[in-house]
């Protein structure tokens, strides 16, 4: 997939490369999956303005394949990169069973 179709917006965080880095590794991931991404969204916030202040941290992550859009939500009070990496573990269970199930449509 062209990472150029990958967002990443940080609401009330400061941007870390090293966020950008897993998310963008995940995605390519995705690639030897049976099926089509068109398109990669991520976001990650913090209630708190302060962003040294702790949790709770969220993240949204939606991808849309084949006409299809899949979305998951996820939070951790400990670290925003829990709540990240659970929700893209979430989200490559889910495009992986989307891939089968419109494979086994066919």
């Amino acid at each position: 997939m062209d990472t150029r179709r990958v967002e990443i917006q940080f609401r009330h965080l400061p941007p870390s490369d090293a966020i950008k880095e897993a998310v963008r590794r995940f995605f390519n991931k995705l690639n030897g999956l049976p099926c089509s991404i068109e398109r990669c969204s991520v976001r990650l916030a913090s209630e708190r303005a302060e962003p040294l202040c702790g949790g709770p941290y969220f993240v949204h992550v939606e991808v849309e394949m084949q006409g299809q859009e899949l979305a998951i939500d996820q939070a951790s009070d400990v670290d925003v990169y829990v709540a990240l990496l659970n929700a893209l573990r979430d989200m490559h269970e889910m495009v992986r069973a989307a891939g089968l199930k419109r494979r086994c449509a066919a």
